[in-house]
């Protein structure tokens, strides 16, 4: 038989779904075939055989597979039931076909050319990437030349001056302006300052404001998602628990309970008047 050891198949990862693919001797049968199965048409101690075909006996198979006779005909039973093998008899050997063959070998394509090809390509690919890879290496290396790092030192030789951090109460002054130019509702800017103030109490205030830009952004998400009343019934949980954040994922929750009483910002106000 004309079977190249060069040669190779190919196998789509749904075979992972296959009927047979759970039962192992179904499963080991059918790739044994696909690996016997000639890709061109031949003679073999006279038999013809066409593409997709292998000639072998049952002792044959045995010795090859390490299956047992009784689990080769019950494997043979399993895919002739399915169409993906027929077989027929030639004195003491089968001829065995393997149906859509071309599924599982590119038609009228020599294996060895394919693998000769991937191989250049593989080739082709390393030497490009490696040689991405140098020119790379070559331009980081050569970045502090272009661009030197700036001295911690003026022009005049004096180390330059550096920012004072901001302090706890200046950052959160920053914070309520930036609360107070949002476009969250006047109720919600209201419990959003107390939040930064009761994160004060529990000694872990906001020490930069650029860092509150996605608090607002998440509250402000909340509220046009669920309503007011949840978003603020979400920070008062959390106040009330705590927690050091505000976990806006229950909001829906209470997006479906019914305020008991509508916020009035102007009394609201009034108290500290």
């Amino acid at each position: 038989m004309n079977f190249n050891d060069n040669a190779y198949i190919y196998l789509r990862k749904k075979i992972l779904n296959w009927e047979w693919f759970t039962d192992v001797n179904t499963a080991h049968f059918f790739i044994y075939c696909l690996l016997k199965a000639n890709w061109e048409s031949g003679s073999w101690k006279g038999i013809d055989f066409e593409r997709g075909e292998f000639i072998a006996s049952l002792e044959t198979i045995v010795n090859e597979t390490g299956l047992t006779v009784q689990n080769i005909r019950t494997a043979i039973k399993h895919l002739i039931s399915t169409q993906e093998l027929t077989t027929k008899q030639h004195g003491k050997y089968r001829i065995f076909t393997v149906v859509k063959y071309d599924c599982y070998q590119q038609p009228n394509t020599k294996p060895n050319n394919e693998v000769t090809r991937n191989q250049q390509e593989s080739n082709t690919k390393v030497t490009t990437d490696n040689k991405r890879n140098k020119e790379k290496e070559e331009k980081e290396s050569n970045k502090d030349l272009i661009n030197p790092p700036l001295s911690p030192l003026g022009e005049t030789g004096e180390k330059a001056p550096k920012k004072n951090p901001l302090t706890v109460a200046e950052a959160q002054e920053q914070i309520n302006k930036m609360i107070d130019d949002s476009e969250l509702s006047a109720e919600l800017k209201i419990k959003l300052k107390e939040f930064v103030a009761y994160k004060r109490t529990i000694r872990d205030g906001y020490k930069s404001p650029a860092h509150f830009n996605s608090k607002i952004k998440d509250a402000l998400t909340c509220e046009k998602q669920y309503g007011t009343y949840a978003t603020i019934k979400c920070i008062d949980d959390c106040m009330g628990n705590g927690y050091k954040g505000v976990f806006y994922s229950k909001a829906y929750q209470y997006a479906k309970e019914k305020p008991k009483e509508s916020f009035n910002v102007e009394s609201f106000l009034r108290r500290f008047d």
